[in-house]
């Protein structure tokens, strides 16, 4: 039996890490209400299938913070080049 993981927090409702925290796995967040639309906004424009664990993976394992923060940014440029073309 599968156990579900929900993330609580800032992290939650900064949807600079929406898509990583999707990509990870993670479906359910529990954050500040201000913050609800903005993440409802980020999650239902991101093509779920098409972030990689192995993207998500590479983000975790990195020892600097600044490359990080890089790809961080990479992953979610991707995604609003996608929803741009659509």
């Amino acid at each position: 039996m599968e156990k579900g993981v929900s993330i609580c927090g800032e992290m939650a409702g900064d949807t600079v890490f929406t898509r990583l925290l999707l990509g990870m796995g993670l479906r359910r967040f529990s954050m500040n209400p201000n913050n609800l639309l903005s993440v409802k906004k980020t999650s239902s424009c991101t093509a779920t299938p098409a972030i990689s664990k192995n993207d998500a993976a590479k983000i975790l394992r990195c020892e600097d913070p600044e490359k990080a923060e890089k790809l961080i940014k990479i992953l979610n440029q991707s995604e609003q080049a996608e929803s741009q073309a659509v």
